[in-house]
């Protein structure tokens, strides 16, 4: 039987070391049951109690590393004016311009027609020279001489067929200040081809551009009528030759076969040479005594 004095020393010192703030000694023996005690919970002595209210201290450098001051910021340079006028480049690839060259060594570009990097590397491979020439829109000269024919600014469109490359090409046209007037008043391009033929005839237009499904039957059925001298090209120097020399009046052109930049180039191009006077030719002489105007 345990001695009662000894039980009541267990008691006691287990306790006393509850209820002390210090970590028990390893002297103090086993541990004995809880017993009732005061209302105080005890204190682990394993388990330290969380910190609360601490606050992050501020993120500085080192202080073997000194702060460098902030740079200046760079003063921005003042916006270039946008161009005054309603032109845009054109970039030509090197697609496009191999089917403008043609196997010829000479290649015509407007004055908003821009290279790519592939456009110029194909031009030096195949030493093909570049001649810039002005957009020629340009008022006529003051007097003309009697051998001079003079500028039509007026021009006339038909159109076959709603096509999303036709659209995006007249809108830049008239980005550039191309304009014409639409004849798509019924849904046969022969009907409207006839109504711009008259009226080119009749002089409140000078020119016209006809985008017809197949181009041979379009040039075939605009040159039936007096006056008018229609053609078609595949490239912008047989346009302006045909202009220059022939007086065209008509552009024909089949855009199914043609892309964007081509229908956009091309009627540029006519347009811009019917805008300068052109230089009578013996040809045009004989095209009048066989139309029985002379």
């Amino acid at each position: 039987m345990v001695d009662e004095a000894l039980v009541n020393e267990i008691v006691r010192r287990v306790l006393g070391a509850l209820s002390s703030p210090a970590a028990p000694s390893a002297s103090a023996g086993p541990a004995a049951p809880a017993t009732p005690g005061p209302a105080t919970a005890p204190t682990s002595p394993t388990m330290p109690a969380p910190a609360t209210g601490l606050s992050p201290s501020p993120a500085v450098p080192p202080p073997s590393t000194p702060r460098k001051p902030a740079p200046s910021p760079m003063p921005m340079p003042n916006p270039v004016p946008a161009p005054s006028g309603p032109r845009r480049k054109v970039f030509v690839t090197a697609d496009d311009f191999a089917r403008r060259a043609g196997g010829t060594k000479t290649v015509r570009l407007m004055g908003d027609e821009v290279l790519t990097p592939n456009a110029e590397d194909y031009a030096e491979i195949h030493r093909i020279r570049i001649e810039r020439i002005a957009d020629p829109v340009a008022a006529a000269p003051a007097e003309q001489a009697v051998d001079v024919i003079a500028a039509a600014h007026g021009s006339g469109l038909v159109v076959s067929g709603p096509e999303q490359k036709v659209a995006s090409a007249l809108t830049a046209l008239g980005r550039d200040g191309f304009a014409m007037t639409r004849f798509d008043q019924t849904d046969c391009w022969m009907r409207n081809s006839s109504a711009l033929l008259k009226a080119i005839r009749a002089g409140p237009i000078g020119s016209g551009v006809i985008l017809a499904p197949t181009s041979p039957a379009a040039v075939v059925f605009a040159n039936k009528y007096r006056g008018i001298r229609a053609v078609t090209a595949c490239d912008t120097d047989t346009v302006r030759e045909a202009v220059e020399a022939l007086d065209a009046n008509v552009l024909v052109i089949d855009h199914g076969k043609r892309s964007f930049f081509e229908i956009r180039t091309l009627i540029k191009t006519f347009l811009a040479a019917r805008a300068l006077p052109r230089t009578r030719s013996a040809i045009l002489d004989t095209f009048d005594k066989l139309e029985g105007k002379a």
